[in-house]
């Protein structure tokens, strides 16, 4: 619900038989218009990510991007061994075994920052008994962890999710699929997206669609088709 990136510092050049060729300068994070993703007690928000035989540590960052925020991981951390740091220093590069990696510690990093989207929902269901469908192109292995992470049993009830249904965003069919198993008239849906494709395609189904930027304007958005969030 929110754009999440990985920080990495691969800056193309393109040479003169239109090739290109990757470079990658160090950014030093102080010259960039970012800042640190603070807790609410102002220390910076750290996220330990266990993967096989080892754990990462990200730091997180935040850009303002207009009304909304780009969240950014990197683990060119002390508390890293010198090998796990490079592990966001360079996109398309290091082989399968690299990206593989970043994928790991986006997915799985990317869903434990602050949880404000998780909250709303918890709320619209508390409040108007709201059925709360999940579609979600994602592996087995991320949708376990979310589930068990999240307790997302808990307040989900169902997840349309592609490593399942054998369907992928922006395909129309599994929006249908969804529909039909939350079982509810088409003019109560109400669809939440951060990508502008999916929701074109969504509202080319007759699906009324909210384009989340942040959790103020969703809120807002929400309220103005009558689901207000009361806490």
């Amino acid at each position: 619900m929110r754009i999440i990136k990985v920080l990495l510092s691969n800056r193309p050049k393109i040479l003169k038989d239109g090739g290109q060729q990757a470079l990658l300068p160090y950014n030093d994070p102080v010259q960039l218009p970012i800042m640190p993703l603070r807790q609410e007690n102002g220390e910076w928000l750290r996220l330990e990510i266990a993967l096989p035989g080892y754990s990462v540590w990200l730091r997180a960052w935040q850009v303002q991007l207009g009304r909304a925020k780009l969240y950014l991981l990197d683990s060119n951390y002390a508390a890293n061994f010198p090998a796990h740091r490079e592990i966001t220093s360079e996109l398309y590069g290091g082989g399968p075994e690299l990206r593989l990696k970043q994928e790991l510690l986006l997915g799985i990093g990317g869903w434990r920052l602050p949880p404000v989207v998780i909250g709303l929902l918890c709320n619209l269901k508390a409040n108007y008994g709201a059925n709360i469908v999940v579609v979600s192109n994602e592996g087995r292995e991320l949708n376990a962890y979310r589930i068990r992470k999240f307790n997302l049993d808990g307040f989900v009830d169902a997840l349309i999710s592609s490593c399942f249904v054998r369907l992928l965003k922006p395909d129309a069919d599994i929006f249908r699929l969804a529909l039909d198993i939350a079982q509810v008239p088409l003019k109560q849906a109400v669809y939440i997206e951060n990508t502008p494709m999916f929701i074109e395609v969504a509202q080319g189904l007759g699906i009324r669609s909210i384009l989340h930027a942040n959790h103020e304007s969703t809120t807002a958005k929400l309220s103005a088709v009558g689901l207000k969030n009361t806490e």
